[in-house]
């Protein structure tokens, strides 16, 4: 991360009242906002293992008839169509 680089506008006793950021970091700010707002709605939530974020994921990827069981062939790949062997 590079340093701040940050300037200050001052009022006329010398009081900090605002900062100046260039847009590159204030956007990293506003994205690392963002992420520690997921994680504080998530907090409550169960975790689960590594094997059971992989099914998932694999269950989302494939075509509702192979993770049915069925058998995925170059066809439904290709097409998206229901060509079993």
């Amino acid at each position: 991360m590079n340093a701040l680089q940050e300037q200050y506008v001052v009022d006329t006793e010398g009081h900090k009242t605002a900062v100046i950021l260039s847009l590159e970091r204030y956007e990293q700010l506003l994205e690392d906002l963002h992420d520690l707002a997921i994680v504080a709605e998530r907090r409550e939530e169960e975790p689960i293992s590594l094997e059971e974020m992989r099914r998932r994921l694999r269950a989302e990827a494939l075509p509702p008839d192979y993770a049915a069981g069925g058998e995925l062939t170059v066809f439904t790949a290709l097409d998206s169509e229901d060509f079993y062997t």
